[in-house]
């Protein structure tokens, strides 16, 4: 859990100084244009993992389940939710735009137990709730 937690610390890291960038994209950028560059830098930087024999040969021996769950998250993630965030970021203060689209907690934790049947907890409640009140109140 140790290796994990500093992982998650340092995605936390990346993440939160991403939007920095993607505010001074914005400023002379449509949503369009960004995604249209973003993607194409991660596809010309995870093109050599697939053409890794070890990556491609699991790739091409994934079932249709998986393939359609990789698929899916990639499409409302990275297409749809990355266009919409670029859109509120021309529109609003980054420091605006972030944490209201990390409130995102809220809805896993509650699909999370309705569709995984993930165990409920208090303790996961209060502190997804906890997270959500911070972003109310920073964005007051």
């Amino acid at each position: 859990m140790r290796s994990g937690l500093w992982l998650a610390l340092l995605t936390s890291l990346l993440w939160g100084i991403t939007p920095l960038f993607d505010k001074l994209g914005s400023l002379k950028a449509s949503a369009g244009a960004m995604m249209a560059v973003r993607f194409t830098t991660t596809f010309l930087c995870v093109l050599p993992l697939f053409l890794m024999p070890t990556y491609r040969e699991e790739i091409l021996n994934l079932d249709g389940r998986t393939l359609f769950y990789i698929v899916a998250g990639a499409v409302l993630s990275a297409i749809f939710g990355i266009f919409l965030y670029f859109m509120a970021l021309k529109r609003m203060d980054a420091s605006q735009v972030t944490p209201i689209a990390a409130t995102y907690p809220l809805v896993t934790f509650v699909l999370s137990i309705l569709i995984l049947q993930e165990q409920f907890t208090w303790f996961k409640m209060l502190g997804t709730l906890l997270a959500v009140a911070g972003v109310v109140l920073i964005c007051i």
